[in-house]
C-alpha cells in the first residue's frame, strides 16, 4: 500500500548548500558576484606582487570582461588595447621627434590625429559585428598614452624613461604594461569561472595544462 512505501531518507546539505537554497532563483547571481569577487582580488594581488606602477589595470580588465562579456568580447579586448597603443605609441614617438620641445604645433596635430583615429574606430564598431568592440576598446586605448604618460598632450617637453631610451623607452614601458594587465585580468577571469563553474574535469586538465605551459614558456623568456 503507499502508506507501507518506505520514503527515502532526507538529504543532508552543508552550510553552502542550504545558503544556496534559501537564495532560491538569485543562487546564479550570488554565484556571479562571487566570481567576480574572487577574480577583482585575485588580479589585484597579483598585479600589486608584480610591482607594476599602474597594477589597477588588471583588476578593471576583469570587471569589463565578466561583466557579460564572452570569449570572443576578451579577445576582442585584447586585440583592442594592441591596436590602440601600438597607434599612439606611434604617433607619439614621431611627434616627440618632430616637436622635441612640444608647442602648440605638436598638441594640434596629436588631437587631430586622435580624431581621425576615433572616427575610424567607431565606424568599426558600428560596420563590424565581429570586430566592432575591437574598435571601441581601440579608441580609448590610444588615449592612455596620450594622456597618460609625461610625453602626453600638453606637455612642455616628453620626458625620456628610467633606462635612458629617451621618449621611446617610457612609451614602450606604458604599453607593454598595459598589455601585461590586460593579458593578467583575461586570464585571472578565465581561470576562475573555469574552476568555479560546472564544466567537466576534462576542461579543467587542460586549463592547467595550458597554465603550466604558459609558466613555463615565461620562464625561457625571462631566462633568455
Amino acid at each position: 500500500s503507499p502508506s507501507s512505501t518506505p520514503r527515502p531518507p532526507p538529504q543532508r546539505c552543508g552550510a553552502v548548500g542550504r545558503a544556496l537554497l534559501l537564495l532560491g532563483p538569485r543562487r546564479h547571481r550570488a554565484l556571479a558576484g562571487a566570481q567576480m569577487g574572487v577574480a577583482i582580488g585575485g588580479a589585484a594581488a597579483l598585479g600589486l606582487a608584480s610591482g607594476a606602477p599602474r597594477a589597477f589595470w588588471a583588476p578593471v580588465t576583469v570587471a569589463f570582461v565578466m561583466g557579460g562579456a564572452s570569449v570572443r568580447q576578451s579577445a576582442n579586448r585584447l586585440q583592442g588595447t594592441v591596436l590602440g597603443l601600438v597607434v599612439s605609441y606611434v604617433g607619439l614617438v614621431a611627434s616627440a621627434a618632430f616637436w622635441p620641445d612640444g608647442g602648440m604645433a605638436r598638441d594640434v596635430a596629436l588631437v587631430g590625429g586622435l580624431a581621425v583615429w576615433v572616427v575610424l574606430c567607431a565606424f568599426v564598431q558600428h560596420a563590424s559585428a565581429t570586430f566592432g568592440y575591437s574598435g571601441f576598446v581601440a579608441a580609448f586605448s590610444a588615449g592612455i598614452l596620450l594622456f597618460g604618460t609625461s610625453c602626453s598632450i600638453g606637455a612642455e617637453r616628453c620626458a625620456g624613461g628610467g633606462g635612458g631610451g629617451g621618449a621611446g623607452s617610457l612609451l614602450e614601458d606604458v604599453a607593454l604594461e598595459r598589455i601585461e594587465m590586460t593579458l593578467l585580468g583575461i586570464g585571472v577571469s578565465v581561470v576562475v569561472t573555469t574552476l568555479t563553474s560546472n564544466s567537466s574535469a576534462a576542461a579543467h586538465r587542460a586549463l592547467v595544462d595550458l597554465l603550466v605551459q604558459t609558466s613555463e614558456y615565461y620562464r625561457r623568456v625571462h631566462a633568455a
